[in-house]
């Protein structure tokens, strides 16, 4: 039974107030279950089916079982695929949830357009489109309708190159070629329609995206350059960064799961490679170095706490899965938790708490400690 402490303190205006402290020798029954599942895993099915039989009670089976039900139904609880609203539907609602085709809608109240008010009154359009790992934008314009039919331009550019991204893997660089030619075909033929005074006046530029979430907390970028001149320069800056960032793996990761592939010692090698070839990449753009360098540097002082709690994080994982690999230890460990789990006893406990605190809510007062 939990044992109840009481005392009493007097307030400032005499009234004498209290409240009930109660102390439990109950353990966390969900650690101790999460413990014996991810150790159990680490046994040889012939070892983990003896110990279920010959060391674990009863109850402590049925707890296990229980806990082991509904830790699998809530890692399969996912929206149903009918009421997820599509990455287009959302773009063109003008949907506030994050896309990575394009911005929700502004003040335009489009998708993709984007309006600036200048100090003279005049106002000024400008559309906007993420394509793959290329961002494309158009100049200022203070033509309404003018900006929307460059944005539908865009947005036909970004289905192609979405189309042919989605076939493509990204971890193989021989599809690179492919993705490129594919670029410059839909800019070519899309803005050709425009004519030559509309694809002037258009003023396409663009710029490419690599992934550096680890490192800096955000993707790296390229410089922007205008599609007409700067093409094949734009490219070859997105080729450089991206075959920089092959050295490490290069499919679907974020900030956390990237650890699961490589060591911190090889992502921090491979940072030095990757963060000098950005600094040349923009170098060669005809910008200034020192300003690419000290870029970086803030950037990686901001996300540096991340990235230590990061690696704390996955040398306490390593020590565990250097630990649960040896199967006597962990057998050993499965007797220590069986030893000092009891789980009839806990939820006697947890249910006598709970009726005390019922009862303390309905007196409406308490005992404070000396």
């Amino acid at each position: 039974m939990p044992r109840r402490v009481t005392s009493s303190c007097e307030t400032s205006n005499g009234v004498r107030v209290g409240q009930v402290v109660r102390r439990s020798c109950k353990a966390s029954a969900k650690a101790k279950e999460a413990k014996l599942f991810a150790l159990m895993k680490c046994l040889p099915s012939e070892t983990r089916q003896a110990m279920l039989e010959e060391r674990f009670s009863q109850a402590q089976r049925l707890a296990l079982e229980r806990w082991i039900i509904a830790h699998k139904a809530s890692q399969n609880h996912t929206t149903p695929c009918a009421s997820r609203p599509t990455q287009l539907s959302r773009c063109l609602k003008g949907s506030t949830f994050k896309s990575t085709t394009c911005r929700p809608a502004g003040r335009s109240g489009v998708a993709g357009l984007h309006l600036h008010r200048r100090k003279v009154g005049k106002m000024f359009y400008r559309a906007s489109v993420a394509a793959g790992p290329f961002r494309l934008r158009t100049g200022f314009t203070t033509k309404e309708e003018k900006a929307k039919e460059f944005l539908e331009v865009l947005l036909r550019i970004r289905a192609r190159i979405t189309s042919v991204v989605q076939v493509c893997h990204s971890e193989k660089l021989e599809e690179l070629d492919l993705i490129e030619a594919s670029f410059k075909r839909a800019v070519e033929e899309e803005t050709a329609a425009l004519g030559p005074l509309g694809r002037k006046e258009m003023q396409l530029h663009f710029y490419a995206k690599v992934p550096a979430n680890y490192w800096i907390g955000k993707a790296l970028s390229t410089p922007n350059f205008p599609v007409d001149g700067g093409l094949e320069q734009g490219l070859h800056a997105w080729r450089s960064l991206t075959l920089a960032r092959a050295a490490v793996f290069r499919g679907r990761t974020n900030r956390y799961t990237i650890l699961q592939h490589h060591p911190p010692d090889e992502l921090e090698v491979a940072w030095g490679h990757l963060r000098q070839k950005h600094i040349d990449v923009w170098t060669a753009a005809g910008r200034c170095p020192k300003k690419a360098a000290e870029r970086l540097a803030a950037l990686e002082a901001k996300h540096h706490p991340y990235r230590e709690r990061m690696q704390r994080r996955w040398k306490r994982a390593a020590d565990r899965r250097t630990y649960a690999e040896d199967a006597v230890g962990a057998q050993q460990a499965i007797e220590r938790i069986l030893t000092r789990w009891f789980p009839a006893r806990d939820a006697v406990l947890k249910r006598t708490r709970s009726q005390h605190e019922l009862k303390d809510r309905k007196k409406g007062a308490g005992i404070c400690l000396p």
